[in-house]
């Protein structure tokens, strides 16, 4: 019944059907306690405007969709498996290398110190930002927390405007040195510049006055070719996935590239199910591109407009070695 539900419905309808029916009312409460204790984790970690499974089992939802809809075609267990031996063959090359070049004892033993310290301080840096999602998490809820007081006393209209006020404007507001319409003045204009910027991606480099874009070539077949940065190594083709937010992540399916603006640690478990990644921003260290390397995918990054020049359900052929995305040449109707 459960894995009807989410193989047939989107998030919000199975969220709808899950309490008529006892599995389905002994997952909510399995996924009530799993949301108490991860309740911090979600999309665009670093902003505390976003929503989080605390708040939103949609989100919850959306993700475990993408695990249903893989079946047994995807592994977690064996994923890991593989990065692991990949990283054990290239740690293996390396010292071979190293140990036949002049002076190799040497450059081993600096190797194998980089390295075990690269992986030990790599363990501690995402530990450090696992606690700092707790941290985050807290100020968001407690800023929620407030705005509801602000919507009540009839301050604000909204409760998501208060994400539109600095830190020191709510402060104000709350002591009252800040009356509504000022606020409503305030609000009103840089509402209207999220919206008009929230689809934007910057140019990748200015100089002076003058923004510079890579420029598009056309490839043998006479289809497009996307240039970008060079992230993960291979090459490969596969339907183009073009999304948004992480609330479309449903819609990914075994064997899709994905291509969107940027990815964080909400993204990681379609790293399961695609075999590819576009991105529009970002270099090789992005969380996008790392990833990416971990599972053995890939990747083209700062990819100008990708989301918006790449059709969703196009075929595109990506060169992760080479930076280059391949666009199949449009055909006669």
């Amino acid at each position: 019944l459960l894995s009807g539900l989410f193989e047939n419905y989107g998030p919000a309808e199975i969220n709808a059907k899950l309490p008529d029916s006892e599995e389905g009312l002994a997952f909510l409460h399995d996924c009530e306690e799993f949301r108490r204790e991860y309740d911090f984790r979600g999309a665009e970690d670093r902003e505390i405007s976003f929503p989080r499974w605390g708040d939103d089992l949609e989100l919850l939802t959306g993700i475990l969709k993408t695990f249903v809809q893989a079946g047994d075609k995807v592994s977690p267990s064996t994923s890991e498996k593989n990065a692991v031996q990949r990283r054990e063959e290239a740690t293996a090359m390396v010292l071979d290398t190293l140990t036949q070049s002049s002076w190799g004892f040497a450059k081993v033993r600096v190797f194998e110190f980089l390295l075990k310290h690269t992986q030990n301080y790599s363990l501690f840096r995402e530990n450090q930002r696992y606690d700092a999602d707790r941290v985050f998490y807290g100020e968001r809820k407690a800023y929620l927390a407030i705005a509801d007081r602000l919507v009540q006393s009839g301050v604000l209209i909204d409760p998501a405007d208060i994400w539109f006020l600095s830190k020191e404007e709510v402060h104000d507001l709350i002591q009252e040195k800040l009356g509504r319409v000022t606020v409503l003045r305030t609000i009103t204009p840089r509402k209207a510049e999220y919206r008009r910027h929230k689809r934007t991606t910057p140019p990748m480099f200015i100089q002076a006055d003058n923004e510079l874009e890579s420029t598009d070539r056309e490839d043998e077949t006479g289809g497009s070719v996307l240039t970008g940065v060079a992230a993960s190594p291979g090459k490969t083709a596969g339907r183009a996935r073009v999304l948004h937010s992480l609330r479309a992540l449903s819609r990914i399916e075994p064997g899709d590239i994905l291509v969107t603006n940027s990815t964080d640690p909400g993204w990681t478990p379609v790293f399961l199910l695609i075999k590819g990644l576009v991105l529009e921003t970002g270099g090789i260290l992005a969380h996008g591109t790392v990833l990416s390397r971990e599972y053995g995918l890939p990747a083209v990054t700062s990819v100008h407009n990708a989301t918006s020049r790449i059709k969703d359900g196009e075929i595109i052929t990506i060169d992760g070695s080479n930076g280059t995305v391949h666009l199949q040449a449009p055909t006669d109707p």
